[in-house]
């Protein structure tokens, strides 16, 4: 898990969290998983979510 260092606002967060495509996907299957119900899912794809460089 990420956690952002510094004064950073959650919209920044989010857009540095975004900027990767391969986030944006882990993201993407981690919403699905908790539309499913399914929470090993949503941590398993959460745990691949790489923290930006700061």
């Amino acid at each position: 898990m990420c956690t952002p260092k510094g004064e950073l606002t959650d919209e920044a967060w989010e857009k540095k969290i975004m900027a990767s495509e391969g986030n944006q996907q882990h993201i993407r299957e981690a919403m699905i998983a908790i539309e499913r119900n399914n929470q090993h899912n949503y941590w398993q794809a959460l745990g691949k979510v790489e923290c930006p460089e700061m």
